[in-house]
């Protein structure tokens, strides 16, 4: 066997041992059927992150054809029921720059804050008393809607259904 072949092997090895240690730390405190619920929720998960989710494609068009006017509507609602100001709309309908919402990072910031919820240096945002670990915000300061939709083509599934592609 060649030295590379017994670094690789030695690596794993070692990879291999940690979790068998960490899974022994962790056995007393795990919920066994809580993990088995989670275990079924990956495999689902996996299979329609492989495969797509089936849509009825006709609604689906419908939908995409008119988010633009939806994610304006929903903006506005948004604002209108809780004046959080976090979202600015930008053009108009006079020219050629559409009315588009635009959710407004400094804004958000600046509702958390009102909120008690703490922002980090580094975008990381996090409640009193939650996790460790800590989801961080990704983004300029303004977020277009329209820049963060996810257009995925639809397509057919194995059983001939249309579905939305993976990302």
């Amino acid at each position: 066997m060649e030295e590379h072949q017994k670094r690789i092997l030695t690596y794993c090895e070692e990879d291999v041992n940690t979790r068998v240690w960490l899974g022994r730390q962790m056995l007393p405190e795990l919920d066994i059927e809580q993990a088995l619920w989670r275990g079924k929720y990956c495999k689902a998960n996996a299979h329609f992150e492989h495969n797509g989710v089936p849509v009825d494609a006709e609604p689906f068009r419908a939908i995409e054809s008119e988010s633009s006017k939806l994610k304006l509507s929903i903006a506005h609602k948004v604002e209108e029921t809780h004046q959080y100001g976090v979202y600015a709309i930008e053009g108009k309908e006079t020219t050629q720059k559409k009315p588009t919402p635009v959710f407004k990072m400094a804004k958000f910031r600046e509702l958390l804050d009102s909120k008690g919820i703490a922002v980090g240096s580094r975008g990381a945002m996090w409640q009193a008393g939650s996790p460790r670990h800590r989801p961080a915000v990704r983004g300029s300061t303004a977020v277009s809607l329209e820049s963060s939709r996810n257009s995925r083509p639809a397509r057919k599934s194995s059983a001939g259904a249309p579905t939305v592609a993976p990302s």
